[in-house]
């Protein structure tokens, strides 16, 4: 036995191309390290805000910087912070990545085409969740406070990495199309399915853009309503229903 690849139709002659020989490197392990590089820098640039705002509003760090500046001004440069952070450290991880595929002399199997894609849905996920982080942040008081919240910051991350086996099994599947279009999964999951053998139809990354950017601005303009009454609030951790109130009354 031995694993092909799908037959392909060329767009311009119409003509068949019959599969090739699979490689493991591109059709398994490459598209794996891609995915689990995006949610490595995610995590490690937003996941820490949430208890770092903690222990800054802990330390009343804020109500000093109030004076010189807006809470969205806050918050944003918290934001931004986490994501120099995240783009620095991925220039270096894909650089090394490159250089070990050239070292291997395997260099024309790096996805270079999904580079771009990298970065775009790295930019949409950090800010999405490091506004996130920050406003839940703001609302504790304590760090230890703040680690019952962590799952709010993890859920976009960690809930794609448990449908890693079936959307590579059908990559193109009903599951893995719907899956990879839900915004908060569409980073990890899109940038899965775009590098497997045969990629995805050419509309489905641009819907995904669409609603992870929609989903992107929405959480930060709810996140700064609720960074703007947490950051001064003080005794025990709101509630999802009083945070919901927060984002609806600002």
């Amino acid at each position: 036995m031995v694993s092909m690849s799908l037959a392909t139709e060329d767009a311009k002659t119409g003509k068949i191309e019959e599969g090739i020989k699979r490689n493991p490197l591109q059709s398994v392990l490459l598209p794996i390290f891609m995915m689990v590089l995006l949610m490595m820098i995610v995590l490690m640039g937003s996941a820490q805000k949430l208890g770092s705002i903690a222990e800054d509003k802990m330390q009343r760090v804020f109500e000093m910087l109030l004076g010189l500046a807006s809470p969205f001004e806050l918050m944003m440069g918290k934001v931004l912070a986490a994501l120099g952070v995240s783009l620095t450290s991925s220039v270096f991880y894909i650089s090394g990545g490159l250089l070990a595929l050239a070292g291997l002399a395997t260099f024309g199997l790096a996805p270079l085409h999904l580079l771009p894609w990298f970065f775009v849905y790295l930019i949409a996920d950090v800010l999405m969740l490091a506004a996130l982080g920050a406003a839940l942040g703001s609302a504790c008081g304590t760090p230890q406070d703040a680690q019952s919240l962590t799952i709010f910051v993890f859920a976009p991350v960690l809930i794609p990495m448990f449908m890693l086996n079936p959307v590579m099994q059908q990559p193109n599947g009903v599951f893995a199309t719907v899956m990879s279009l839900i915004p908060p999964f569409t980073p990890m999951l899109m940038l899965l399915r775009q590098a497997l053998p045969g990629g995805v139809p050419w509309w489905q990354p641009w819907v995904g853009l669409v609603g992870i950017t929609a989903c992107t601005i929405f959480v930060t303009w709810a996140a700064a309503r609720i960074f703007r009454i947490g950051i001064l609030s003080q005794g025990k951790v709101p509630k999802l229903a009083e945070l919901a109130q927060w984002v609806v009354r600002g």
